[in-house]
């Protein structure tokens, strides 16, 4: 899954991969193994390895989404150029690098 051009996961997304979580909390109670679980269900072997960690830590409710995303405004080219936008192509650029 790749993340939207402003970052983050837009709350379909974000409650689909809270579903995904779920999953694989019971998967962990059935002991399986992490690559396993990242083979089938598309997933890094590092994302399973994180949630095992939480759930291992708080069970379920560590899997929980902390909530929603912060998405970043973008800014359109107009206000970008003008003078008194207090930004420029340079610095946003700068910025994300």
């Amino acid at each position: 899954m790749r993340y939207a051009a402003a970052g983050g996961y837009t709350p379909a997304e974000q409650q689909r991969r809270e579903q995904l979580r779920l999953e694989v909390a019971q998967r962990f109670e059935r002991g399986e193994a992490t690559a396993d679980i990242a083979r089938e269900l598309r997933v890094t072997p590092r994302s399973v390895r994180r949630w095992r960690q939480l759930w291992r830590r708080g069970g379920v409710e560590a899997l929980a989404s902390p909530g929603p995303v912060a998405r970043e405004v973008m800014r359109s080219a107009e206000d970008l150029d003008t003078p008194n936008s207090g930004a420029s192509w340079r610095s946003v650029r700068s910025v994300r690098q």
